[in-house]
């Protein structure tokens, strides 16, 4: 059932798990039971979930893939290794899983094992926090079996030492660590067959001799990293779940999830964060390298003045970036909306949501830089709310261009669209929020599509045309790093939609 949205849960998971430390090995465990499924929310496609399962093989986000495909002579062994039982069936009475589980765990070479559904939620207030050591150094208590992964708790409560009640707690099934060469020891567990069928899952069969021979699955650890658990129901959703999977992996969860492991809250109450102050940066890139980025952040640090907010969107990043973008950006995260992308959407999508939907006052500026950009000026902040106090509603600042150092922009606002847009596409570029929300839609697109290419162009020659006192500084404000290489083609079809934005008709 997982096939729609295994790529990006198997990459939420690998990158939120996998610092400070690595793993010896990364392995997908795929059954290949085809249903009826218990909770059913999906209809499934096995082909399409092994070749998704290969490409992340392929990218190096897992090492290894087992595929439970047993046979009955297989399907006989295992239970009875496992339960001393007779049974030829894979699930429980219940519809669990349970053989292609256990087997699972026979074909891992280490002691222990960090298992956890492919559904399950990661969640960092602290990158740097060593979990894993702390839940290692925690399992080899004695009689301990297992690990339950932290749930969400206030970021300032404190360790909770790891621990249970005798015989408890139910070794946890959707993410923990569990220590296998014990559990095999163990074996077989208890459990008993009705109608052909194993009546107790393994979690609920290792619990049980637990509570036979007083040993543990222990709770507790640093609130730090947590996970959460989200019911099927929020699978119909995926442009949601993606947006509260970001949410979660930042640390960014509501009061109303504190204590509780399985998603909780309402459609509408996972949002990213709003920002209200008088200027917001709006940063975007994909797939940046790290030095421009660090590069950018520097610059919005170096600030005199730090009275402004950022939004700062990551659009679908194949190279890590997501995770090097929440620790770069270090001490201005308090002042930061930060959206990544699990598909890229482009440049207009992007924009409308951060306009529209993160920035809630009309009157703030909006302040374009780009992430592989950066301002080479430290009172370009101070400069802008000066200008905003003079009641400019949009504001040009110079830029300097190290692939033509010597070219001088100099932007036109009178009749802009009929001199090719009057250079107020340039950076450092800002405008007043209600002026882009003013633009119609269609101005936004060609062919009903919105515009992907000369984006500049498409939105500020229409909130230029809306300005009533835009103001260009012929300061260098802002250093631009062109990285795209331009071939005739390229340049040819620039051309082509720029002729297309500039001959829309002309706004009222």
């Amino acid at each position: 059932m997982d096939h729609k949205y295994i790529t990006p849960q198997v990459r939420h998971i690998v990158q939120n798990l996998q610092s400070p430390r690595n793993f010896y090995q990364k392995i997908l465990l795929i059954d290949s039971y085809e249903g009826p499924f218990l909770r059913q929310y999906e209809k499934p496609n096995l082909v399409s979930l092994i070749q998704k399962a290969e490409k992340l093989l392929e990218e190096k986000i897992i090492d290894k893939i087992i595929i439970a495909s047993l046979n009955t002579n297989e399907i006989l062994a295992v239970n009875k290794r496992w339960f001393n039982l007779v049974s030829t069936e894979t699930h429980s009475v219940k519809n669990i899983p349970i053989t292609p589980h256990v087997w699972g765990f026979e074909q891992i070479e280490t002691q222990y094992v960090l298992q956890c559904d492919l559904d399950v939620l990661i969640g960092r207030h602290d990158h740097s926090h060593d979990y894993l050591t702390e839940m290692i150094d925690a399992i080899k208590e004695e009689n301990v079996t297992g690990i339950a992964f932290n749930i969400p708790h206030r970021k300032k409560s404190k360790f909770k030492k790891y621990d249970s009640p005798v015989g408890g707690y139910v070794p946890e099934v959707r993410c923990g660590l569990l220590d296998l060469h014990r559990i095999k020891s163990y074996l077989p567990l208890p459990n008993s067959v009705k109608n052909g069928f194993l009546e107790l899952s393994w979690f609920r069969s290792l619990e049980k001799y637990q509570q036979q021979t007083a040993k543990r699955t222990l709770r507790g650890g640093d609130p730090s990293t947590f996970y959460i658990h989200p019911q099927n129901i929020w699978k119909k959703y995926p442009e949601k779940l993606s947006v509260i999977r970001d949410l979660v992996s930042q640390g960014n969860i509501p009061s109303f999830q504190y204590e509780k492991w399985d998603l909780f809250g309402k459609y509408n109450q996972w949002e990213y964060e709003k920002r209200n102050e008088d200027i917001v940066f709006l940063l975007r890139g994909r797939n940046t390298p790290i030095d421009k980025l660090k590069k950018c952040f520097a610059s919005l640090k170096m600030q005199d003045n730090q009275d402004f907010g950022m939004i700062v969107i990551d659009d679908a990043s194949i190279d890590g970036s997501n995770i090097l973008l929440l620790l770069l950006l270090d001490c201005l995260l308090d002042k930061t909306t930060l959206i990544r992308n699990e598909n890229r959407i482009g440049w207009i999508p992007n924009i409308n949501m951060a306009v529209k939907e993160v920035c809630t006052q009309n009157n703030t500026l909006i302040v374009i830089l780009d992430l592989d950009d950066a301002l080479i000026d430290n009172k370009v902040v101070s400069k802008l709310k000066t200008k905003l106090r003079e009641g400019h509603d949009v504001i040009h600042g110079g830029m300097f261009r190290p692939n033509k150092p010597l070219k001088i922009y100099k932007t036109e606002y009178k009749n802009c669209r009929k001199k090719r847009g009057g250079n107020v596409w340039i950076h450092l570029r800002a405008f007043k929020k209600y002026l882009y929300e003013e633009i119609p839609e269609s101005e936004l697109k060609i062919n009903d599509e919105w515009i992907k290419d000369c984006t500049d162009f498409a939105t500020m020659i229409p909130i230029v045309e809306k300005s009533s006192n835009p103001i260009f500084i012929p300061e260098y404000w802002y250093l631009h790093q062109n990285s795209i290489e331009r071939s005739l083609e390229l340049n040819m079809s620039r051309k082509n939609i720029i002729d297309q934005i500039i001959n829309k008709s002309c706004l009222t």
